[in-house]
């Protein structure tokens, strides 16, 4: 049904716009326009994997729903899943290392010396263990848990995010829409090429 329109472009436009705007309130493709709004604030903003940095290691954390699958995806990725009793797990673990607490304490007193000194170098050194194991707990605090729900940690931003993705893909409402906008990105694509 598309009419060819041979005047100026800018009259074109119009009329293409003005067909479009026709067939999305026909087909209320308005409301899956909506639903993919909400998955771009969804995978940008509300489950985008948080980060901390520790030397030349980096550790990704998202929040995602449990299921049988997981574990067995978890095991061939070397993703780390904690449930809400892993954190307290780790919130122990935590509170168990006192020593290198007040090593951190004792370790903000040091001047600087040239001369080198093994016992300065294992405190510094316990000192910053106990810094990034506090960062890496602070990580798993910040993400609130529910019941079935675990957080998933890998060493790479492309590890965890597939653990995400296959958790929103289990809904399959996101299946579609993915589908959908995905041809309309390729019929986007290939139409620009083909009138170009």
């Amino acid at each position: 049904m598309w009419v060819e329109v041979k005047a100026s472009s800018s009259r074109m436009w119009t009329k293409l716009c003005l067909h479009l705007a026709a067939h999305l309130a026909a087909y209320n493709v308005l409301d899956s326009v909506i639903w993919a709004h909400r998955t771009v604030v969804k995978f940008r903003f509300l489950d985008y994997p948080s980060s901390i940095n520790q030397g030349n290691h980096s550790h990704y954390f998202i929040r995602v729903d449990l299921d049988n699958g997981l574990y067995t995806v978890a095991s061939r990725l070397g993703v780390t899943l904690y449930d809400i009793a892993g954190v307290e797990k780790e919130k122990l673990e935590l509170k168990g290392l006192e020593t290198e607490k007040t090593l951190l304490e004792s370790s903000k007193n040091f001047s600087d010396f040239l001369t080198l000194d093994s016992n300065k170098e294992e405190i510094l050194f316990s000192a910053q263990k106990y810094r990034q194991k506090q960062a890496y707990m602070n990580q798993l605090e910040k993400w609130s848990l529910k019941l079935g729900q675990v957080i998933a940690v890998a060493n790479d931003f492309g590890t965890v995010s597939l653990p995400a993705v296959r958790d929103t893909f289990k809904n399959p409402i996101y299946v579609g829409l993915y589908t959908i906008f995905v041809l309309a990105a390729c019929f986007h694509g290939f139409n620009g090429l083909w009138t170009f």
